[in-house]
């Protein structure tokens, strides 16, 4: 692999800047915007996670909502069950 092909990967995963001025093309990399990346990537992340358990919070109070007033499934068949083997 080449200096050139290296850079230019470097340039489209955004890890370094390029500027074609004149006939030169110029590279750069400020460490501080890694950082910002980072810090974006995390509040990004974040977000996601808070409304995963917003999302997960509903869900789980549909469910409780939907459990009131029934019978588990396996109570509700037993007696019954136990009923028949007695006859």
């Amino acid at each position: 692999m080449s200096v050139k092909d290296v850079l230019q990967s470097l340039v489209d995963d955004n890890m370094v800047d390029s500027e074609r001025v004149g006939t030169s093309n110029y590279y750069w990399a400020f460490p501080s915007k890694a950082l910002h990346a980072r810090k974006r990537k995390l509040q990004d992340l974040e977000k996601q996670h808070d409304e995963a358990k917003q999302r997960k919070a509903l869900v789980q109070q549909a469910v409780d909502k939907a459990k009131v007033g029934r019978q588990d499934t396996v109570r509700a068949i037993k007696p019954l069950y136990n009923n028949t083997t007695t006859l």
